[in-house]
């Protein structure tokens, strides 16, 4: 057991000496790179902030980034337009050549034969045949009739 203690002991100093001295060696550096930075200015001077740009050298960056949106917006609306032109290509020879089949002028009005297998529909019907269904039932019932839908039947 003394032995493992003292073989711990000796391990961390050892690592404490090699961090104090890539400490050491870090200061160094620091040290070193103030000294250049410092060296590079006479001293008491400080750092100058540049001044303000000229209201001509802002109407200048103005217009050019305006004239570069400009043509951004027209590149994008010519590539909208390529797509779209595409995109009715496309429609076009997929549908015939218009609405059902028939010319611009033409009605459409359809035929016996377009509702062949509508039969088993329920027939619509007015709404307001359904008041006069029950003319004369009591109000009570008539509300009952008029149930809102969320209710079960």
């Amino acid at each position: 057991m003394p032995i493992a203690l003292l073989l711990t002991t000796a391990a961390t100093t050892v690592v404490g000496v090699a961090v104090l001295h890539t400490l050491r060696g870090l200061r160094r550096q620091v040290a070193a790179l103030h000294a250049e930075l410092a060296g590079g200015r006479p001293a008491g001077t400080r750092a100058v902030v540049p001044a303000a740009r000229a209201a001509s050298d802002t109407d200048e960056i103005r217009a050019a980034v305006a004239e570069a949106l400009a043509e951004e917006r027209e590149r994008e609306l010519a590539e909208a337009r390529a797509f779209w032109a595409a995109q009715e290509a496309r429609d076009g020879s997929d549908a015939p050549s218009s609405l059902l089949g028939l010319s611009e002028g033409d009605v459409y009005l359809p035929r016996q034969s377009d509702f062949a297998g509508l039969d088993h529909l329920e027939p619509v019907t007015e709404p307001g045949t359904e008041g006069e269904e029950y003319s004369g039932d009591s109000p009570e019932l008539a509300a009952a009739r008029r149930r809102h839908p969320s209710h079960p039947d």
